[in-house]
Order: C-alpha cells, then sequence, then structure tokens
C-alpha cells in the first residue's frame, strides 16, 4: 500500500467516523439513558446535560468537535468551515442549556451561548452539505456522483428544515403545550443529526461509492 492509498483511506475513514457519530449522537443519549440509567426522553439533546448521561453529553460533543477540526477538506474555504463546526461543537458541550426551572442569571447567559453556538455548528453543517460536498468539475461528474450530490443537498435541507421547525416551536403560541408530550425538539434534533451523518458517510463513501 503506497503512501497516498494510506492518505486516501485515512481522510474517507475520518469523514466516516464523523458520520457514524452524527447518526449515533443523539440516538445514545435516548437509548443509552433510557437503558443504563433509566432515563425518560427528555425534551431536547441538550437537557441530558441535567441527567446522568451528562458526562456522555459532554463527551460525544467534544469527540464530534475534535474529529472536525481534524478534518481539512480539499481547500481552505473546507476547512475553515470545519474549524467553524469543530469549534461550536466544543462550546456547545462546554456551555449547558439554561436548566429548566429558575435558572440563574449566569445560567441564562451560559444558555445564551448554548443556543447560538448550537445554531452555528448545525448551520456549518448544513453549509458542508449544499454547498462544500457537491463541489467538482461537472464534466466529470458520474451518475452515482450525481445522486450523491442530491443526497448531500437533500440532508442540507433537511438540516435548516429542522432548524426552522426547531424554531418555530420555541415562538410564543398555543400549538406549545400540545406539542410538548411529543419532544419536538429532541426529535427535530434526532432528524438533523440523522441527515449530517448519513451526509458524512456517503462523502467517506461507505454508500454510493464509485467503482473506478
Amino acid at each position: 500500500m503506497t503512501d497516498h492509498s494510506r492518505i486516501i483511506i485515512s481522510w474517507l475513514g475520518l469523514r466516516r467516523l464523523i458520520g457514524i457519530i452524527g447518526l449515533l449522537h443523539p440516538l445514545i443519549l435516548w437509548i443509552g439513558g433510557t437503558i443504563i440509567f433509566s432515563t425518560p426522553l427528555q425534551s431536547s439533546m441538550s437537557a441530558y446535560y441535567y441527567t446522568d448521561m451528562r458526562d456522555v453529553f459532554v463527551g460525544l460533543g467534544f469527540v464530534t468537535g475534535f474529529f472536525l477540526l481534524a478534518y481539512k477538506g480539499y481547500d481552505t474555504h473546507d476547512r475553515i468551515v470545519s474549524y467553524l463546526a469543530g469549534f461550536t461543537a466544543i462550546i456547545v458541550a462546554l456551555f449547558p442549556a439554561a436548566p429548566a426551572v429558575n435558572p440563574t442569571k449566569a445560567e441564562q447567559i451560559i444558555g445564551l451561548i448554548h443556543v447560538g453556538t448550537a445554531f452555528i455548528f448545525l448551520l456549518a453543517l448544513s453549509y458542508f452539505c449544499i454547498v462544500l460536498f457537491p463541489k467538482g468539475i461537472a464534466s466529470t461528474f458520474t451518475v452515482k456522483k450525481r445522486l450523491r450530490n442530491t443526497i448531500y443537498r437533500a440532508c442540507g435541507a433537511t438540516i435548516i428544515i429542522s432548524l426552522a421547525v426547531v424554531g418555530f416551536y420555541f415562538a410564543p403560541t398555543p400549538l406549545q403545550p400540545i406539542l410538548d408530550p411529543y419532544h419536538p425538539v429532541f426529535f427535530g434534533e434526532l432528524i438533523a443529526f440523522v441527515a449530517f451523518g448519513f451526509a458524512w458517510l456517503v462523502k467517506g463513501q461507505a454508500i454510493l461509492k464509485d467503482e473506478n
């Protein structure tokens, strides 16, 4: 195996790892909390910080952030977006959401940092899918490459729509008390993370790999 082949495999492997973590992140919190600690499904992924799954929540945030920081992409454009996504993932882990009951002023400020950086993190992930992953020379696109590009853009759109739905939920409307029992924020986040993870698995050629 040549050094060039090792670099390619390592690069694709990193993309696949990022994809796997994205897919499993919400499921680990949900299923792990339920099975290990009998923790009921929380209102959001961030709410797991205030359960016995706190260390897992923080750890997954750091792992996601470090892998994104390690991802170099094709050029400076890719690196800037991956650094932004990586740093914001770590900040989300370090600065928890404000507790649901009687938050202090400091906790409210920290919570705003958490929400703001989480929003930037997910936007960066959607930017990867919509803008960066489909790049290439159109004349050399194979049928599978065109299909992958469609998937990337669909995943990016899914992330943005999930963000919009979660944002709409927080608007003061009569729907809030009706939707609360169904955990719309958690499932909105879950859909966004699944889209993020699936796009990275496709980019890592775990799915729809060209044969040549």
